[in-house]
């Protein structure tokens, strides 16, 4: 079995960290196009750890419970990222879409 830090395995680590990069890197490129491969990147590393563990263990059944929870949590988690994600590229795409239009009208006004 692996080691324990509040009550939780090096694994939950791993992927706050990844996540917090992401974050922090989705920020940062905010004006450039490689934001989905990171989002996509960070979404591949995070579910495989989730589903596929490094280490086969026969958990105890206080222990299985627990991780079927933590698993539904991560679940949620993933869903609540990838909408948050599908709403943000609407709004930036929508944005875009209503510059390239004013832009174009301007210039029919302009003829």
């Amino acid at each position: 079995m692996a080691d324990v830090v509040l009550g939780v395995g090096t694994g939950v680590f791993i992927i706050a960290l990844i996540w917090i990069v992401t974050l922090a890197l989705n920020i940062v490129l905010s004006r450039a196009t490689g934001i989905i491969s990171i989002f996509l990147l960070a979404l591949t590393i995070t579910l495989v750890l989730v589903f596929f563990p490094r280490a086969p263990e026969v958990p105890s059944l206080e222990r299985a419970v627990l991780v079927k929870k933590l698993k539904s949590f991560l679940t949620i988690f993933i869903i609540f990222i990838i909408t948050n994600f599908i709403i943000t590229f609407y709004q930036f795409n929508t944005s875009l879409l209503n510059k390239s239009i004013n832009f174009f009208n301007k210039k029919k006004i302009n003829s």
